[in-house]
């Protein structure tokens, strides 16, 4: 359902502030696909490309921000995030094929688990905690990014603007 998921959580967006966004081009996803070594699912290609990144109220989904220099650590990118978890936890060896897209604050963050890429293009968003051992405690929390993004659309929009959003 993530193309249906996708779509409506498109539509809420629309109805909403958003902090900010910075659409990217295609080229430059696939510059960062080659950087951390991964296909990143279409549905959040298709969020790059619209959006890049968002962030209102409390919610703030990782994308792609207005620079394109990977060597400074850019907070809330895909890039930087993912490559700084990397980096920090090679001893409980975060998988090369996760790739960070939220973080919570107890410390677990979503991930795309590149690994489980379906027939349509989709892969299921995971959480990873820092405490899990090689990676084993990877647990399924949306079966694609088009899922989670609705529910965190959801979420935020109750809480965005003064007007009741009907989001049923």
């Amino acid at each position: 359902m993530s193309i249906k998921d996708f779509t409506t959580a498109i539509d809420i967006i629309g109805k909403v502030t958003l902090d900010y966004s910075y659409p990217q081009p295609t080229s430059r996803i696939k510059e960062v696909e080659k950087i951390l070594n991964i296909k990143l699912p279409q549905a959040y290609s298709d969020f790059l490309i619209q959006f890049g990144s968002i962030k209102f109220n409390e919610e703030e989904i990782y994308g792609l921000s207005h620079t394109y220099d990977y060597s400074k650590h850019i907070p809330s990118t895909i890039v930087s995030e993912t490559l700084k978890t990397r980096e920090d936890n090679k001893e409980k060896i975060f998988p090369n094929y996760l790739v960070v897209i939220y973080a919570h604050s107890n410390g677990e963050l979503s991930c795309l688990d590149t690994s489980q890429m379906n027939e349509n293009g989709e892969c299921p968003v995971v959480s990873w905690k820092s405490a899990s051992i090689d990676g084993k405690e990877l647990i399924v929390i949306a079966e694609d990014f088009g899922k989670f993004l609705l529910e965190k659309v959801q979420n935020a929009s109750k809480f965005v603007n003064e007007e009741k959003i009907d989001i049923q």
